[in-house]
């Protein structure tokens, strides 16, 4: 069994699944690195994280920077365009969130855009001296 600690952004939503010997999560995860000429290639990992865990899933979103640590397995296989190809598989012990956690609030997004256009309306007048 080869361990692995990995840090990379989720390539999809997480997905809670169900199997008759319980439950797991699964989601992908992509990490670069650099290449024998200095590009930039990127590594993509599917994690399986096995138990309830019901209260990390909705924080696992598409672009959410994790931690994962785990046992690391490849698998080979031929691709559609019949290249060879090698599959990651991560089976995770421990998953973290890195850094602070979005907050996607619409009606609070929406606020700050009429606050924006009414910004922007008001450039257009005309200054006056007035100080009220």
């Amino acid at each position: 069994m080869v361990r692995i600690e990995l840090i990379g952004h989720l390539g999809c939503p997480a997905e809670l699944r169900s199997t008759a010997n319980g439950s797991f999560i699964s989601f992908s995860v992509s990490n670069n690195v650099k290449g024998e000429n200095g590009e930039v290639l990127t590594e993509w990992y599917k994690v399986t994280l096995n138990g309830t865990r019901d209260k990390l899933l909705p924080y696992l979103r598409t672009g959410t920077m994790v931690f994962v640590r785990g046992s690391l397995s490849t698998r080979v296989y031929t691709g559609n365009d019949g290249n060879l190809h090698v599959g990651y598989n991560v089976y995770a012990s421990e998953v973290q969130l890195c850094g602070s956690v979005r907050q996607e609030n619409t009606a609070v997004n929406e606020n700050d855009k009429k606050v924006e256009s009414a910004e922007k309306e008001n450039e257009n007048e005309p200054k006056s001296d007035l100080p009220f």
